[in-house]
């Protein structure tokens, strides 16, 4: 009896990742207004290369149950340095993974009101944030400059490993638009 309960619940798990899965590739391209999830990261200073190898050294602490919020992440800033896209992992921001890497030198990336889209990572940044701008711009969305892209899922195709981005772009002056209007969409 135990064992067909263990496999119901993984059939059932099995069964909500594929429809999140398949929500994910079908909102490509669209974009929404919502919150982006509060983060948390380690440390200002150190590169892309630093940060996977402080995870991998176990300097971020994660619990068995955080593991589904762990993300690799990026930041750009347009209005700074348009081309530069800074890597590093990242995770849900709660009480407890922030009680858990107090000794560390957290970055906390609040809840913003932002535009949304899922992209297809790329290693040009203006590949994943340029159509995002040109929306933003089309309809008369006042950007703060901040762009984050969090990891969602990825896919092989031939082969390859791809991955889909959520990126966060907050909104300059977010109670112009209120969450009554956060269901704009385009698919491009």
């Amino acid at each position: 009896l135990s064992r067909i309960k263990e496999y119901t619940t993984c059939l059932e798990e099995l069964q909500s990742w594929k429809k999140q899965y398949r929500e994910e590739l079908a909102s490509i391209g669209k974009y929404t207004m919502g919150y982006k999830p509060e983060t948390i990261r380690i440390g200002y200073e150190y590169s892309d290369d630093e940060h996977i190898a402080n995870y991998l050294r176990g300097k971020i602490q994660i619990d068995k149950e955080d593991w589904s919020t762990v993300s690799m992440s990026f930041f750009c800033d347009i209005n700074k340095n348009p081309d530069v896209m800074y890597k590093y992992i990242s995770l849900r921001s709660t009480a407890k993974t922030v009680k858990n890497n107090e000794l560390h030198d957290l970055v906390a990336e609040p809840s913003k009101f932002s535009l949304i889209t899922q992209v297809d990572m790329s290693e040009n940044v203006g590949e994943m944030i340029n159509p995002m701008l040109e929306f933003a711009a089309e309809h008369n969305i006042e950007l703060t400059g901040e762009i984050y892209g969090h990891e969602r899922t990825n896919y092989y195709i031939d082969g390859k490993r791809h991955w889909i981005y959520s990126l966060y772009a907050p909104i300059l002056h977010p109670e112009k638009y209120g969450e009554n209007n956060a269901n704009i969409v385009k698919k491009k």
